[in-house]
């Protein structure tokens, strides 16, 4: 089953909760699990998992009934509106979604990367540099992985987002509203910057969004309910997407082929994409420990009200493949 979900923004994320937290969905057993995820290369266990030449690969049925979205925050709406039982996503969303429900557990992080968010800029909007984007127009996912790395990004470094205008926008909108001249410039991950660069006469890259010490942890988020009533799906599933990451490691074209069909980009782009992240499924206290640091980051951003609970950041170790 795939469905595609509307861009859930911060602010709203507080009202649906309470709305659903009245009434929980139920958990039908006899269905396989719902996941929530982009079809983006930062999910590329998930989509190689699903893949039929993903399966054959790794000898197994998929573990898995995918709900796609166009970002990390999509699928937090998927869990809050009882459409997924399992959902991917940055660290940004996981913690938008944990600091304001507490049905929501970390499972483990499945993939970092210190380089994946980048800042591109339009040159023919006069941004060439990150010195020239006082009173510009910024696009990117308010809420997203990106959107923390942005503020991190910024304040790491001593500079000011005040006088920058942040216009929040589905990724799949990014090329568009550059080249008509409706953002000056654009804050996203793979695959958005390079569609930038690529397609946008005058894109220009301005900067990686790095920040001392942060591999921006992607983790897998499930309802803490499941802890119990489904662990052995669980646990499949996390079995195929370890699995799946052994064959982008001994396989990497093929893999980037596999995803390709799902993201619609080149082979060799997802590829070289590919490079940039770092594939694992990770239950270490370093995932707990890095979300937290965001965490209060985000708190002093006056991003989220309240830090999560110290028990919903920590990963499941007994569910470790």
């Amino acid at each position: 089953m795939k469905k595609r979900f509307k861009l859930l923004l911060p602010a709203t994320i507080l009202l649906l909760s309470a709305a659903l937290s009245a009434c929980e969905p139920a958990v039908n057993p006899a269905k396989p699990l719902r996941l929530a995820y982009p079809n983006k290369i930062q999910y590329l266990p998930m989509m190689l998992s699903y893949a039929e030449s993903g399966r054959k690969a790794v000898n197994q049925v998929s573990a898995f009934s995918p709900v796609i979205g166009s970002g990390g925050i999509d699928a937090a709406e998927a869990l809050l509106a009882g459409e997924a039982e399992v959902g991917a996503m940055g660290d940004v969303p996981a913690l938008i979604l944990l600091s304001r429900s507490d049905r929501f557990q970390v499972i483990c992080a499945f993939m970092q990367s210190p380089t994946m968010h980048r800042l591109v800029g339009s040159s023919a909007r006069g941004v060439r540099s990150l010195n020239d984007l006082a009173g510009k127009r910024l696009a990117l996912q308010l809420g997203s992985s990106t959107h923390g790395a942005l503020l991190g990004f910024f304040a790491e470094r001593g500079l000011q987002v005040n006088g920058i205008l942040l216009i929040s926008m589905s990724p799949n909108n990014f090329t568009e509203a550059m080249l008509s001249g409706a953002v000056d410039a654009v804050a996203a991950s793979e695959p958005w910057p390079q569609n930038l660069l690529d397609r946008v006469p005058g894109a220009m890259p301005l900067a990686t969004l790095t920040i001392s010490g942060n591999h921006f942890p992607h983790v897998l988020i499930a309802e803490r309910r499941l802890l119990d009533s489904r662990r052995p799906e669980l646990r499949r599933l996390l079995q195929q997407l370890a699995a799946s990451m052994v064959y982008i490691a001994q396989q990497p074209q093929a893999a980037a082929v596999s995803a390709a069909r799902f993201t619609g980009r080149t082979a060799a782009a997802e590829a070289q994409a590919c490079k940039e992240l770092i594939f694992a499924l990770d239950f270490s206290p370093a995932v707990s420990s890095a979300l937290h640091q965001t965490a209060v980051f985000l708190r002093e951003q006056k991003k989220i009200n309240q830090l999560p609970g110290a028990e919903s950041l920590r990963p499941i170790k007994d569910l470790q493949p």
